[in-house]
């Protein structure tokens, strides 16, 4: 392969990921955003630093290194500037997008397996929360984690060097820092020795023993008030439910179907035609004891499989990294087909397409919605600067906030990042709104493109601030 090529073959699928997620780069903060930015506020000693660290929040979330570490960090040296946070997410999800190239490469003993493998996951509808919601970002350092864990672990596979076996230990260690998702690794680990490597499979019992110390620990020291959303059913039927609504989030058919006023018939031929598809190929390779497609199937079931107990909170996010696996195995199926003859490619590229372009038109169209409702929390809060800016030392009274901004702006109290405490809601019921409304006068918000107090200047405000109180 050429240079020229080879640069070609790895650009390609960072640009399709620009191309379709490109306005996430400008996005600005919204919902639990404002709650982490505002983390830093309450370190003032090593103590606190460990609280602001280590504590369990967010539902008794621990996500030292891809919430507390991220927002810490990025929020001292940038303050209320999106641009940088975005762009490092953004950093990361090309590495990602690597990682699973060269995974799936070794995997599949192909460049294109690898190739078609990262078109398929960028596309996948959920990636489009992750890629347009900064408090998202767990799911795509995690994602890092599992992939480079497992890459160590199969270079100790291929070469027998103990080196990568404890270079995967130290990235298997650390992911739990990230998202607590990680305990699935060893199953990962695990089930591709079974299958693929059957002498490696003892080394992976050790992390199995990590895994339980952790959830132990976690759900010791994370215990929540029982919560609606939180609630767990693990009745067969209703996991059965919730696994039938994320496989449709992955095949992203329903949702184009539904955007596109499909007729019902239509949308469950499709979903019938791909699940058919996978399943199909799945058993058909086993027969042949050709046991890689099952693991790359056993990799989405491993990933997804903690969060079906949480029937009352499925988020379309959560199948970010279990859709790795069935890229995956996408790109294997179509690089055995474009093996097996010109009919076999054909019908496997048009089984890739039904998914590949209805996933593809619906993720890039969702990205404006994010984009909308970050702007609208984006000039609320800078129509409070202002008045507080004119006004100096008075109360504010925010009118006639609508529900959607009420939860992804007020919810988490964005203005105690500046040290605010006066600004409250008038006791109206909450209805569709296109002014704020203050004590002193109304503040336009349907003018983001002149912002009345520019987020950079913001930003310098609060550090310095916060430089000051420190």
């Amino acid at each position: 392969m050429k240079r020229s090529l080879r640069a070609l073959y790895w650009l390609t699928p960072i640009a399709f990921c620009i191309a379709i997620y490109w306005l996430g780069m400008r996005i600005w903060f919204a919902q639990d955003d404002f709650a982490w930015l505002g983390l830093r506020n309450h370190v003032t000693d090593f103590k606190s630093f460990l609280w602001a660290m280590f504590a369990p929040l967010a539902q008794g979330s621990i996500r030292p290194w891809s919430e507390r570490a991220f927002f810490m960090v990025f929020s001292y040296f940038f303050g209320l500037r999106a641009l940088p946070y975005r762009l490092f997410v953004f950093a990361n999800q090309f590495l990602n997008i690597v990682l699973v190239m060269v995974v799936a490469r070794k995997l599949t003993k192909s460049d294109l397996g690898g190739f078609v493998a990262a078109i398929l996951w960028i596309a996948c509808y959920a990636l489009v929360t992750p890629m347009a919601w900064t408090s998202a970002y767990n799911e795509i350092q995690c994602a890092t984690f599992l992939l480079v864990s497992f890459y160590f672990f199969l270079r100790y596979t291929e070469t027998g060097d103990r080196r990568f076996y404890w270079a995967q230990w130290v990235t298997f260690v650390l992911g739990f820092g990230s998202n607590e998702i990680n305990v699935v690794y060893p199953a990962i680990a695990a089930a591709y020795a079974l299958l693929l490597a059957r002498r490696y499979w003892r080394p992976t019992v050790p992390m199995f023993a990590v895994s339980i110390v952790y959830a132990a620990i976690h759900r010791l020291f994370s215990s929540q008030p029982k919560n609606f959303y939180y609630d767990m059913d693990f009745h067969p039927g209703t996991m059965a439910r919730t696994f039938g609504k994320y496989w449709k989030v992955l095949l992203g058919v329903p949702e184009y179907g539904l955007a596109n006023h499909w007729p019902h018939w239509l949308v469950s031929a499709a979903i019938a035609i791909l699940t058919a598809a996978i399943l199909g190929f799945v058993a058909w390779q086993a027969r042949k004891r050709q046991f890689l497609p099952l693991f790359l199937l056993l990799w989405f079931l491993i990933v997804l499989g903690p969060l079906l107990s949480l029937h009352n909170h499925v988020t379309e996010y959560y199948v970010t990294i279990p859709a790795i696996g069935l890229a995956m195995l996408g790109g294997y199926g179509l690089s055995l087909a474009w093996k097996h003859g010109r009919v076999a490619a054909i019908l496997t590229g048009a089984v890739a397409l039904l998914y590949l372009v209805p996933s593809t038109i619906v993720s890039h169209a969702a990205m404006p919605a994010f984009f909308d409702r970050a702007d609208r929390c984006r000039a609320l809060i800078q129509s409070v600067a202002y008045a507080k800016h004119i006004h100096p030392g008075k109360t504010i009274l925010l009118k006639d906030i609508d529900n959607d901004m009420f939860w992804a702006v007020i919810y988490d109290s964005p203005f105690r990042i500046f040290g605010w405490n006066d600004i409250f809601l008038t006791p109206t019921r909450a209805r569709p709104s296109k002014r704020i409304r203050t004590s002193s006068k109304s503040i336009r918000t349907s003018c983001p493109r002149q912002p009345l107090c520019a987020p950079s200047t913001m930003a310098r405000r609060w550090s310095t601030r916060q430089r000051n109180a420190n």
